[in-house]
């Protein structure tokens, strides 16, 4: 899932990536298919924030649950980000049912983490799969309702991949037009980091028990 400063608090923020979680932990990353989470290059982007990306590609979110709790990272994480639900699309999983899937993963971290931030990033468009983009809006309309519901922070990350005649801007893509490149993921970071940021400072105790 589903990863990720100001003067940022004293204690380092541990954070967990949770996407196409990993049954390929065991894997070399040079084995690894891409994957939108895989490929960001989180301990980089977020240099102050110790970080876990359990991103592997091709995942859909029943294989996130399936595997889900070899996923979850040893120490319980301070925030958790979940980018899920593409890749079931692009299998022809209709929306009702990834949506479905979604709140039930949603529901079992909010349920592990109770008191940890999370955050949903929302489907992303992408020049491939620009076919999708109503099945895309369809899920992320549910899971905007659902994020209410088990206080879950909806993060619009699509629109940050428009261009400026509502296209996907194929600038901001890998030459496969599905990955983003540095200048995608750029943008992606500062959404999340502007998050990050926007949460309170985890208390003395629970730095110390970390």
């Amino acid at each position: 899932m589903a990863n990720i400063a100001c003067a940022r608090s004293i204690a380092i923020r541990r954070v967990a990536v949770v996407a196409a979680l990993a049954c390929a932990g065991a894997m070399s990353a040079a084995a690894l298919p891409a994957s939108s989470i895989r490929l960001w290059d989180i301990a980089a982007s977020f240099q102050d924030t110790g970080t876990v990306n359990r991103g592997f590609g091709g995942a859909t979110t029943a294989h996130v649950l399936h595997y889900y709790r070899r996923l979850l990272p040893a120490a319980p994480p301070r925030a958790v980000i979940v980018y899920v639900g593409e890749n079931d699309l692009a299998a022809g999983t209709p929306p009702d049912r990834v949506a479905r899937d979604i709140a039930t993963l949603l529901g079992r971290l909010r349920k592990d983490y109770p008191r940890a931030p999370i955050a949903f990033l929302s489907l992303k468009p992408s020049p491939l799969r620009w076919a999708l983009r109503e099945r895309m809006a369809m899920v992320n309309a549910q899971v905007v309702d659902l994020t209410k519901k088990l206080d879950v922070r909806y993060l619009d990350v699509g629109r940050l991949l428009l261009a400026t005649d509502g296209l996907p801007d194929a600038s901001l893509f890998r030459p496969d037009g599905l990955h983003m490149n540095a200048r995608g993921y750029q943008r992606w970071t500062a959404s999340v980091d502007a998050w990050l940021d926007s949460l309170p400072p985890p208390s003395r105790a629970r730095a110390s028990a970390s």
